[in-house]
């Protein structure tokens, strides 16, 4: 589809910051960036950087060897990227000593990935988030949570399951400080408000501690022989 661009106040980027930062990142200092600024992802990871005066290295557009050696020769010791940066990395064959924390977000970490991010980076913490442009972050994943989850609510968002199927399936409504405050161009049908709660169309279930499961989209979900049929898990 057309590219969309939002609206968020400060005050929803700094609150997002300030948990990263106060515990995760408040020992770092350059960050790694993967993908083009225009995306949310590689944004996010600037203005962090930018906010509690850490560096921040983009490599986009180079070779995984490149890119390796970029990080390695500015002493990069935490990345901001999705799992597809992170196989296309692993191509480069480098172990990254120094790196702390790599925070993957933008897709599904599958166990696969997830063991060639802990063979690139030994000695790093391996966090998976999940969130949109439009809500930030939603939930966070550490290695303990089981991996066909994206984790349980990232600090200070509320979730909420509503409309739930025979299945346990429901769609996600999230209530949080960093959701954003509109379109600024383009739009999606699936954005809906209530109040303060927010869903962008996605359908999942919550089990008893607080993991969270996704379905896919909702407008992409089908029946078929009497089966309701998800096929687009994301995260």
């Amino acid at each position: 589809g057309k590219p969309k661009r939002i609206r968020r106040s400060k005050e929803s980027w700094l609150s997002s910051i300030r948990v990263i930062h106060e515990s995760y990142t408040n020992s770092t200092e350059c960050s790694g960036v993967l993908g083009h600024i225009g995306h949310s992802l590689a944004f996010y990871a600037a203005i962090e950087a930018q906010v509690i005066g850490n560096r921040c290295v983009s490599v986009v557009g180079r070779s995984p060897t490149e890119q390796a050696q970029q990080f390695i020769n500015n002493a990069v010791d935490v990345i901001y990227a999705t799992p597809t940066q992170m196989r296309l990395l692993a191509k480069a064959e480098t172990v990254f000593e120094n790196l702390r924390l790599v925070f993957v977000g933008g897709g599904r970490l599958d166990p696969e990935t997830r063991a060639q991010v802990q063979n690139l980076a030994p000695y790093a913490q391996v966090l998976q988030f999940y969130g949109a442009a439009e809500t930030s972050f939603i939930t966070l994943a550490e290695p303990h949570n089981d991996t066909a989850s994206v984790g349980v609510a990232f600090p200070h968002v509320d979730i909420d399951i509503r409309n739930i199927n025979r299945d346990g399936i429901g769609d996600v409504w999230v209530r949080s400080p960093y959701l954003f405050s509109g379109y600024a161009s383009g739009q999606s049908a699936d954005t809906k408000w209530d109040d303060d709660w927010l869903t962008i169309g996605e359908l999942g279930k919550l089990d008893a501690s607080g993991q969270l499961f996704l379905s896919g989209r909702k407008s992409r979900v089908f029946n078929a022989a009497d089966k309701t049929i998800y096929p687009t898990p994301s995260a």
